[in-house]
């Protein structure tokens, strides 16, 4: 149920926004979702099999060394990688994990990249965008046969960066990082018109984001599926996800606490420190980053930080009933009562979600597998048991509940 208390809505938006200045296109939303997260529920744990009903494993061939994953989005029978770091490059698959091709490749020319930082599928018309992080450009490609376009140079103002982009509805949205004091243009967010090649929108000024700038530190992801062909938008301090689709750039949902963190908080921060970032947060206690947001059966799902701990959210929009809960359990990949490392979220579908493990160290697939650690009902069990060190990461496939 869309909140009918019109007045509390707008409460919240504009308190959670301290400053209008900037936000240039952004429409006003009259049903905007809050989630009051001080009168909410307590529960101890979620559980995956609540949202999907069967995973299945997908070990990716090594005919393309993959070093990790940072993206991953499903289209049909394919599945498209992104490793920013190590292979740098964008990578399709079929969903048996069979290598196709890459797409583009590196280097300084046409249809070239040289630090791939995201890509982004445009279903309607069968095109892949590929955001190059140092040239700050985009290449598009025919999602087909992986051929090149065109190339979208996106405008080079003093102190403005884009690393994260997203097809919506016919548009590109990437997102704005300004690191200058002063710089020429205040926002988190930015519409590339197709047609022209040129920034035409400018979306939020940085008090949604609590004024924060850090050259150093991207958002891994600022991008999340909602509907059919509209999208959320959140980066890492922002109270306030926003909606963007055909119906423009609007806030759609809300939190609502009296322990949000404010910009004074960020004070504590110390740039020079050693500490990570989290860690001089721990004692503020405040609730900060929305992160793994997802929308399924009329539930929306993410989780936030407060101080310290993970808080995992379920938010009912029918009822705005909302839900906390101190854990999440994946007892769709895990046997019953195994303790082991929660599998990262890589890109929702309509159908289901992809989750994958990087390789490191610690994780040990093949022998998870034979100590008994995977659940026996995971799909693709056998594939696991002739994994080596030389293996490519693997993704899971969690299927939604209907």
């Amino acid at each position: 149920m869309k909140f009918s208390f019109f007045c509390i809505c707008l409460f919240v938006f504009w308190i959670s926004c301290p400053t209008n200045s900037g936000t240039s296109g952004v429409l006003r939303n009259d049903s905007l979702y809050v989630v009051d997260v001080d009168r909410a529920e307590r529960e101890k744990v979620l559980f995956m099999s609540s949202l999907f009903q069967k995973a299945n494993a997908i070990v990716l061939d090594t005919s393309v060394w993959i070093g990790s994953l940072d993206k991953i989005q499903g289209l049909n029978n394919r599945i498209f990688i992104l490793d920013r770091h190590q292979a740098k490059g964008v990578f399709e698959f079929t969903r048996d994990g069979v290598f196709v091709r890459q797409i583009g490749s590196r280097g300084n020319g046409p249809g070239e990249y040289i630090v791939p930082g995201d890509f982004s599928l445009d279903m309607v018309n069968g095109r892949i965008y590929i955001l190059d992080d140092q040239k700050q450009t985009i290449s598009q490609y025919n999602i087909s046969d992986g051929k090149f376009q065109k190339t979208i140079a996106l405008d080079k103002e003093s102190g403005i960066r884009s690393h994260r982009i997203q097809w919506a509805d016919g548009s590109l949205f990437v997102d704005l990082y300004c690191f200058d004091e002063q710089p020429a243009t205040d926002g988190l967010l930015r519409r590339i018109d197709l047609s022209t090649a040129k920034s035409d929108g400018v979306y939020m000024s940085s008090a949604y984001n609590k004024q924060w700038h850090d050259p150093e530190r991207i958002d891994s992801k600022v991008f999340y599926p909602g509907e059919k062909n509209a999208y959320r938008f959140v980066k890492q301090f922002m109270d306030t996800v926003f909606y963007i689709g055909s119906q423009g750039v609007m806030p759609y949902m809300a939190l609502q606490s009296e322990d949000l963190l404010r910009p004074q908080d960020l004070k504590v921060v110390d740039m020079n420190s050693r500490l990570p970032l989290e860690a001089q947060l721990f004692q503020t206690n405040k609730i900060y980053g929305i992160h793994d947001y997802r929308e399924h059966n009329h539930v929306i799902y993410f989780r936030y930080m407060k101080g310290g701990t993970i808080v995992f959210v379920a938010f009912d929009t029918r009822t705005g009933n909302t839900t906390l809960f101190d854990l999440m359990t994946d007892d769709l990949l895990f046997s019953e009562n195994a303790q082991a490392l929660m599998p990262q979220f890589g890109c929702s579908t309509g159908e289901g979600e992809y989750y994958y493990f990087n390789n490191a160290p610690f994780i040990n697939l093949k022998g998870w597998v034979e100590g008994g650690v995977l659940s026996p009902t995971l799909e693709g069990l056998d594939k696991l048991k002739v994994l080596n060190e030389n293996s490519n990461p693997v993704i899971f496939y969690y299927e939604y509940k209907n």
